[in-house]
């Protein structure tokens, strides 16, 4: 994954303005290279950022998918849609 600077460049050029609470998804994804769930992504922003909105945390997500930087996976639970910070080919089982 790139750095925070350049996913918050990416997210202007998809006319993303750049807030704090839009900062601290970025942050937060670049820290921990793990297949987070949006909720998860909103719960741990929730500390450092109290009136951050699932809402900007979907939306800033789908924008970093969109752009190639988050790969969207499917299929490791029921129903269930994590990100992975990790765009290079691997497996997921």
């Amino acid at each position: 994954m790139r750095s925070v600077g350049a996913l918050i460049e990416i997210c202007r050029q998809n006319g993303l303005r750049i807030t704090q609470q839009r900062r601290a998804i970025v942050e937060l994804l670049v820290e921990h290279e793990s297949h987070p769930r949006a909720a998860e992504v909103y719960e741990r922003s929730v500390p450092a950022m109290p009136d951050i909105s699932l809402t900007t945390v979907y939306t800033t997500l789908r924008e970093l998918v969109a752009s190639g930087e988050l790969a969207l996976v499917r299929g490791l639970g029921v129903g269930e849609m994590r990100y992975d910070t990790n765009n290079c080919s691997h497996h997921h089982l």
